[in-house]
């Protein structure tokens, strides 16, 4: 189920993205653009899945337990670059078009 959700939110960003891009440059984004927003918005839904799954009291890592913190800091970490990613994309779309906007 998860995996379908993850796949609509992505496709989301992406047709978003696109419909955007087309709009303001009046032609396609670059393959690798859009396959780095399909990769970074799956890693961003996964990410927050495992932050949940982790701060949940009834999960248990078994025997991964005492590495607990280490993947919770991972998947901090993980949700940070791919939230980052997906808005530069976004946002490079608008410094192209002559809008300056920065990411602090």
């Amino acid at each position: 189920m998860s995996v379908n959700i993850s796949i609509f939110i992505s496709l989301s960003i992406l047709m978003i993205y696109v419909l955007l891009f087309l709009m303001k440059m009046k032609k396609l984004p670059s393959l690798s653009n859009i396959m780095s927003l399909i990769i970074a918005s799956m890693s961003l839904y996964t990410s927050i899945l495992l932050f949940l799954d982790l701060i949940s009291i009834n999960k248990s890592l078994g025997d991964y337990e005492e590495y607990k913190l280490i993947v919770f800091l991972g998947s901090v970490a993980m949700a940070w670059v791919s939230l980052q990613t997906i808005l530069e994309k976004f946002l490079s779309i608008f410094k192209k078009s002559g809008v300056d906007i920065e990411i602090v």
